[in-house]
């Protein structure tokens, strides 16, 4: 019950940097989530997943990187670096789906705001974060240049 709580009511979007030009200004990307059977902590796409669906909006790209705004619709353990990755755009940074980068280091994923309903308070709350200097350097770095 607690879950379906927090998935009501909790709402949250994130920026992430992508390896490459994501083809589409908007998509959704309904593919399930399951474990990796050769790791502990790996997920992967697979049919015996859990259904699992990201929404995203392509901001800046250039032909080496994208910044995409992504909404989740369902949350899934690494939902975002899963998604992208078995599409062949991993996150920048990302050692367990994609490599390591010299620009950043950790996956460049972002969750700059998020909303939800306190029954304490009878009112909803939203929160952002602005962009770590981490990320907004290696976006700068990648995104500096137009290579449509």
């Amino acid at each position: 019950m607690f879950k379906l709580f927090i998935a009501i009511c909790l709402k949250k979007n994130y920026l992430a940097l992508i390896k490459g030009k994501v083809p589409a200004e908007h998509g959704y990307i309904d593919a399930p989530i399951q474990r990796d059977p050769n790791s502990f902590v790996k997920r992967m796409v697979g049919k015996e997943g859990k259904a699992s669906v990201t929404e995203y909006w392509r901001q800046e790209y250039n032909v080496q990187a994208s910044l995409i705004k992504i909404r989740l619709h369902t949350g899934r353990t690494h939902q975002i670096r899963v998604h992208f990755a078995s599409l062949g755009f991993p996150l920048i940074g990302d050692k367990m789906y994609g490599e390591e980068s010299g620009l950043i280091a950790r996956q460049a994923l972002h969750c700059y705001w998020l909303s939800f309903y306190s029954p304490f308070k009878g009112e909803n709350i939203t929160v952002s974060a602005p962009l770590p200097s981490d990320f907004k350097n290696a976006k700068d770095d990648l995104l500096s240049t137009k290579n449509y």
